[in-house]
């Protein structure tokens, strides 16, 4: 969670921008980011009925099962 690529750097108070900047860039310059998280693209619109039928040999009995699609 303590990482480069999570940091927020907040300065405030009377100071002066320039100095404060030129600080920032000598403590802060060389951070690297870390692990990036996958960009993941959203699913397509879900337009119509969605069916499988899955057939398990020698299974004596049945299974239902009903799955709806909805925001996480």
């Amino acid at each position: 969670y303590y990482r480069p690529e999570n940091v927020t750097l907040l300065v405030v108070g009377d100071v002066e921008a320039a100095p404060t900047m030129d600080l920032v860039r000598e403590y802060f310059a060389d951070w690297e980011p870390g692990y990036v998280a996958p960009q993941i693209p959203a699913e397509p619109e879900q337009t119509e009925e969605k069916r499988v039928d899955v057939s398990y040999p020698g299974r004596a009995l049945p299974i239902l099962a009903l799955a709806y699609k909805f925001d996480a």
